[in-house]
């Protein structure tokens, strides 16, 4: 079993990029794609179609991440606090 015991969540930089924690106000921005059917064309997941969908997909990600059992960065560009 996946053990990832993490104190502190990674950041990490690029010049241009941000991978940060994943946290509950990127949800929307997370809805947005996760129900755009072009986008879901190459993610093999089913297409959201409530915002909620998006609220719990977070709320699993970082109970996950707490448990040490996945990890997932949110991907910004800097200086831009949205996904």
């Amino acid at each position: 079993m996946l053990a990832l015991p993490l104190p502190v969540f990674p950041t990490l930089h690029t010049p241009r990029i941000l991978l940060r924690e994943l946290v509950a106000t990127d949800a929307p921005a997370l809805f947005a794609l996760r129900s755009d059917p072009e986008v879901m064309k190459l993610v093999s997941r089913p297409l959201m179609t409530r915002p909620e969908d998006a609220d719990a997909l977070v709320e699993l990600i970082r109970t996950n991440q707490a448990n040490g059992t996945s990890l997932h960065w949110a991907m910004a560009i800097h200086g831009q606090p949205t996904l």
